[in-house]
């Protein structure tokens, strides 16, 4: 268990009076209110070992006094002498101390996790010329001996004079730093003492072999960057009297591109003059001809990256070749040399940032352009203009082939296109690219003119045209003329013979259906005449059309029907006639009788004979009546069989 006390317990209080001092018995700290009072407390001072009394009256805090009432105006600070002695008694004591280790990382000293040193002795308050070190440690290595001073930075580090003093004096310097532990007990510092505390050697032998070696790696670095900086500028002296060397590549694809553009008016967008120096082997309105276009011809229209529009040039080896992999460290040494030098992907950001000026293109993003549409409007107007005139010619080719594929060779047939456009550009006083030319009024005229004898030669019939437009087509037309009136009256003929045909199946048909329902009655409703349909015979209607033969099927069914109304008619008459007869011949119980009164006139019927009457069940009821007129009906119906 520790004693209690810590570091921070030594120092004087803020009224500058301290409470703990050495027992002179025991040499153990004791705190004033633990010793007998007055000079009988035989303590001494921590800093100064002077006797000290242990005041303890009731007006006062408690405190110790020295002696001599000197008031230890020097021994205030009694905790830094308390860790001086007990660091030393720690280090005796262990015979060793944990010192780091030294490496040299990059050019810097580093102290990393340490090492343990054994000691011979271990000295305080050692005093060497005007250096007197906190602790002194003596430890050999091999037949060698060896100092190391040994500083405890208890609140301040060790000051500069003593650093100064230090510094020429052959010998390890360590510092503890002990300031974070004021408040730990004073029996729990061995381990922080020994080891665990951070520490720091100010100088050793392997600090000072470090700052040798350090020292000749920078002299070997510096000579070899001396020679490399020779190295580069007699590179960047190549490289720059390369770049000032003019660009005499040609490349034919380039110089066509070169003249698309100014054919599409887009010169204004290139450099022409090509006097400054250049990365590339082609001239500058080559290159920069190349990128516009693909510019336009981007489809997806997200736009091209400058560093992708570099490498599609350096692929086509429009670089020169020692200007090809330069990076930037190397690009600034050039261009201190040449301020006019720029790498390849400068000066085609420098194009490119030009034509976002001149409103051509714009930034889709960081380093990334894209043509604006009028730029691309404008070349597709310049191309369409162009393809105009070779399209309008080919078409019309076409149309003169058509046109004269119907001419034989006695009528003119052998007629070159050439020469025929030649005379037709003349009789309307332009040149032949003139009339086929986008907006020319006089094509309108012309073309329409040979669509419409295109057009009337596949007419029906074939009309000749006024305006022929010099092609020898006089003949043909009266040709196909006289070709199509034959071709029409054969067909007036074979539609004749069509219409007979169709009108004698129509008259098998009605007659076919005539005798399928009307049976002997067929020929005789055949000849009639049927008013609703113009007194006119169902023979008749079938000849007129398909139209006229469905009304007179139609008036066939209608005849079939009501003959068959009829039919069942007569079956009902001649049914209730026989229940008449039978009843008269039952009533009479003659026979003759019987037939005279059916055949007999009778008042009661109208003056109408019975036999004629009867023709359902109600009438023969009125027949039934009349035989027996003083009978009722009931009556009558009960005397019915």
């Amino acid at each position: 268990m520790g004693c209690g006390i810590t570091l921070s317990d030594l120092d004087a209080r803020e009224d500058g009076t301290v409470v703990f001092a050495v027992s002179k018995d025991d040499g153990r700290l004791r705190h004033v209110d633990a010793v007998p009072r007055g000079l009988s407390c035989r303590c001494k001072c921590v800093t100064c070992e002077e006797d000290l009394i242990a005041r303890q009256g009731d007006v006062n805090g408690h405190s110790f006094a020295h002696k001599s009432g000197s008031g230890g105006s020097g021994c205030a600070s009694a905790g830094e002498t308390e860790l001086h002695r007990r660091g030393k008694e720690i280090i005796e004591r262990a015979g060793m101390v944990t010192v780091p280790r030294v490496t040299v990382i990059d050019g810097i000293i580093t102290q990393t996790a340490g090492k343990i040193v054994q000691f011979e002795e271990v000295l305080l308050e050692y005093r060497d010329g005007d250096v007197v070190p906190d602790i002194v440690g003596i430890h050999r290595v091999g037949l060698k001996t060896f100092r190391m001073f040994i500083e405890i930075k208890n609140t301040h580090g060790c000051p500069q004079s003593k650093l100064d003093k230090l510094a020429l004096m052959d010998v390890s310097v360590m510092e503890i730093d002990l300031s974070r532990y004021r408040h730990v007990d004073l029996d729990d510092l061995t381990d922080i003492v020994l080891q665990e505390a951070p520490r720091y050697l100010i100088q050793s032998p392997a600090i000072s072999l470090a700052k040798k070696k350090i020292e000749e790696d920078r002299l070997v670095a510096e000579k070899e960057r001396i020679i490399a900086e020779a190295r580069l500028a007699a590179e960047a002296q190549s490289k720059i009297v390369e770049y000032r060397k003019p660009g005499s590549l040609t490349d034919q694809v380039a110089i066509q591109t070169f003249h698309e553009l100014h054919g599409f008016g887009l010169g204004e967008l290139l450099e022409l003059d090509d006097a400054l120096p250049s990365a590339f082997t082609v001239t500058r309105k080559l290159w920069q001809s190349v990128i516009l276009m693909w510019l336009i011809d981007e489809d997806e229209r997200s736009g091209l990256k400058c560093l992708d529009i570099v490498e599609r040039i350096s692929s086509r080896g429009w670089v020169k070749p020692g200007l090809r992999w330069i990076d930037r460290e190397q690009a600034r040494t050039l261009a201190e040399t040449d301020p006019d030098f720029r790498l390849p992907y400068d000066e085609v950001l420098s194009y490119l940032n030009r034509l976002v000026v001149n409103e051509a293109c714009f930034k889709t993003g960081k380093s990334t352009f894209a043509i604006r549409v009028r730029i691309v409007q404008k070349v597709h107007d310049v191309l369409f203009e162009r393809e105009v005139g070779p399209k309008r010619k080919a078409k019309l080719l076409q149309t003169f082939q058509r046109i004269m594929e119907t001419v034989r060779p006695e009528e003119g047939g052998e007629l070159d296109f050439e020469i025929w456009l030649d005379l037709c550009a003349a009789r309307y006083n332009v040149a032949v690219d003139t009339l086929l030319e986008h907006g020319s009024t006089a094509w309108e005229s012309f073309h329409a003119s040979v669509e419409q004898i295109a057009s009337s030669l596949g007419r029906k019939p074939p009309l000749k045209p006024q305006n022929l437009e010099g092609l020898p087509l006089g003949g043909v037309f009266e040709r196909l003329m006289e070709t199509y009136l034959q071709e029409e009256a054969r067909k007036a003929e074979l539609r004749q013979q069509q219409l007979h045909l169709e009108r004698d199946a129509r008259r098998r048909r009605i007659s076919d259906l005539a005798r399928q329902h009307l049976h002997f009655g067929a020929d005789e409703w055949l000849a009639s005449k049927i008013g609703t349909h113009g007194e006119k015979t169902p023979t008749e209607m079938a000849d007129e059309s398909e139209a006229s033969m469905a009304k007179a099927v139609s008036a066939l069914f209608d005849e079939a029907d009501r003959l068959g109304r009829l039919a069942e008619a007569r079956k009902v008459q001649e049914r209730y006639q026989m229940e008449l007869t039978e009843y008269a011949h039952r009533f009479f119980r003659s026979p003759e009788r019987a037939e005279l009164w059916l055949k007999s006139s009778h008042p009661s019927l109208g003056s109408r004979r019975p036999i004629d009457v009867c023709l359902d069940e109600r009438s023969m009821k009125l027949c039934v009546q009349a035989l027996e007129p003083k009978q009722t009906s009931r009556a009558a119906g009960s005397r019915r069989p």
